[in-house]
């Protein structure tokens, strides 16, 4: 593969890259926007710095049953959060943030740093 043509393909990669993020920057806002006349300003705005904190990325979806540990401490702005962390190496984490909504019903966040 010459240089023109390498060049050709990461070009389109980051093109797709674009559309990509663009999708899940679309989910997300619709997401965001009904959970504000849901559970109102003050608790969005929790989550969003949560979410933002944690390296939050990816489509935000909602489930019923969160996977990990009950974070019982003083974790973040809301209560009643689990994490399903993994760790690889010794500064290497990803895994899923589940923050409740209300009753057996979470928002599934995907993080990694």
């Amino acid at each position: 593969m010459d240089k023109e043509q390498y060049n050709e393909i990461m070009a389109e990669f980051a093109i797709d890259e674009q559309r990509h993020e663009a999708e899940i920057n679309r989910h997300n806002v619709r997401l965001v926007k009904v959970l504000l006349n849901v559970k109102g300003f003050v608790w969005v705005t929790k989550f969003l710095k949560d979410y933002h904190e944690c390296e939050c990325f990816d489509k935000i979806t909602f489930t019923t049953k969160p996977q990990g540990k009950l974070q019982r401490d003083t974790w973040g702005a809301l209560n009643g959060v689990f994490v399903n962390q993994h760790c690889e190496f010794e500064d290497n984490f990803w895994g899923e943030i589940y923050f409740p909504v209300k009753e057996g019903k979470y928002l599934r966040c995907p993080f990694a740093c």
